[in-house]
């Protein structure tokens, strides 16, 4: 079963890209640069997550992801007392990922933060706020606070460990079993497969589309038509 995705020809994992880290827009462009686009403009790659027999996209394994912290900090209570009492808030990378909010989409740095956003999420979820005053980095060794150890994706272990794709890529700094093996194993680069159809079609006006066949609805194409049949009648 495959989830989000409008299917344009067939697609065929790659490679399990691994950690990307500070070098994710040099990937983005050699695999843009490699793979391309389709005739419709749209690239030719994906960065995808099996889940069982699903395919999820960005926001389905970050939904996954963030289960996994919302299982761990809702068996973890006194961790969330510490957590909202002395955090005015989170961020892995940059201070400025606070202002991404409850949002993964908005990813403001030139590397991907998905542990802050969980954890705002969570708190939304569990009816809780921070009221603390300290800016916590949740970055393993490089935070400047116990929870920032504690709440790193490479820590809190996986809700479902059964789910992680085997053999694991999980970087040195992490745990296997934990929320980052899953992020990292489980993604699979994709590119599309050649598609028959995915090619320029000449309408009878002399414009070129792309798509299965030519449009039909065309004005120019329909205008065409009417003049060649008043230049060459139908016989009667």
């Amino acid at each position: 079963m495959d989830t989000g995705f409008q299917m344009w020809g067939v697609w065929q994992d790659v490679e399990r890209p691994g950690y990307l880290g500070k070098h994710r827009e040099e990937k983005f462009k050699k695999w843009t640069e490699q793979y391309g686009r389709n005739g419709y403009g749209e690239l030719n790659w994906r960065l995808v997550w099996r889940f069982g027999d699903a395919t999820l996209d960005f926001l389905g394994a970050c939904r996954v992801y963030e289960d996994a912290y919302f299982k761990y900090l809702r068996e973890n209570p006194l961790i969330v007392d510490q957590l909202v009492a002395e955090a005015s808030e989170v961020y892995d990378d940059e201070p400025s990922n606070v202002s991404c909010g409850l949002d993964y989409t908005k990813q403001e740095t030139s590397r991907t933060h998905v542990q802050d956003i969980s954890i705002r999420n969570c708190l939304v979820r569990m009816g809780r706020s921070f009221k603390g005053k300290e800016l916590i980095r949740i970055r393993q060794e490089k935070g400047n606070h116990p929870l920032s150890m504690t709440l790193s994706p490479g820590r809190v272990p996986f809700h479902i460990p059964g789910m992680i794709v085997a053999p694991s890529v999980v970087p040195k700094w992490a745990e296997p079993g934990s929320v980052e093996d899953f992020y990292q194993s489980n993604r699979y680069l994709q590119a599309r497969k050649a598609n028959p159809f995915d090619k320029p079609v000449e309408h009878v006006c002399g414009a070129v589309d792309f798509g299965y066949s030519m449009d039909d609805t065309c004005p120019a194409c329909e205008a065409a038509r009417i003049e060649r049949e008043k230049k060459n009648p139908p016989a009667s």
